[in-house]
């Protein structure tokens, strides 16, 4: 089955659900102006759902019935779920002024959230052992040290507890490679990962390469 996000013109984002196979016509699961939908192994769906100006996290189950507002505080983004469906990767408030949005593990099932950095991307293993972190800024400062190569992105698979999808960071979030690197069973993959695989070892990343024009063209 596949999920997928429609907005008419004029209206609001729905959430579809339609068969791969072509079994069942597709059928609208809400329409709340609600996006990102991401499934938990229950079937439940993981959302964003748009209230004015403000966008909150919701639930609800598989057939759009048990709509449930996880947080009470407003996000920006949900950018995916734990491979157990029990934490929600959010970009949203903060707890403090200085830095009101910040990257947050939301748990799904209530609870105080997990401040993950200000700056970087998460992702799970698909088979949740390992949580990777990749820093925006790992090509300077501490990061390029921590590298064999200066200037290479580098990203940081830390082992996770067992039962457990949330890691062990600093209270304050990650602030820099120095509170990452010293992790216990942390690997440093020189590449910004797109998708984890089964183990640090196998992984997809994207490589970028600059093709200029060869033409030098003089200007008046």
């Amino acid at each position: 089955m596949l999920y997928s996000v429609a907005k008419p013109a004029g209206l609001k984002s729905e959430i579809w659900l339609a068969a791969l196979d072509g079994r069942f016509p597709p059928r609208r699961l809400s329409s709340g102006d609600d996006s990102a939908p991401h499934f938990a192994p229950n079937g439940d769906i993981v959302f964003r759902s748009s209230e004015g100006k403000m966008n909150y996290l919701y639930r609800m189950h598989g057939d759009g019935t048990g709509r449930q507002q996880l947080s009470e505080k407003p996000i920006l983004v949900l950018d995916g779920i734990s491979p157990d469906g029990k934490w929600a990767n959010v970009w949203g408030t903060g707890p403090d002024e200085e830095s009101p949005n910040a990257g947050l593990l939301v748990p799904t099932d209530g609870g105080a959230s997990v401040r993950t950095c200000e700056d970087c991307s998460i992702k799970w293993g698909p088979n949740g052992r390992y949580f990777y972190v990749y820093l925006r800024d790992m090509s300077r400062g501490h990061g390029a040290a921590l590298s064999p190569s200066a200037g290479i992105d580098c990203t940081y698979a830390i082992p996770l507890r067992r039962g457990s999808m949330a890691p062990a960071l600093p209270p304050a979030g990650v602030k820099s490679a120095d509170d990452l690197k010293n992790l216990p069973g942390v690997q440093i993959i020189d590449a910004a990962v797109a998708a984890p695989g089964m183990s640090p070892s196998t992984y997809v990343f994207t490589k970028t390469n600059v093709h200029r024009n060869l033409y030098r063209i003089p200007l008046p």
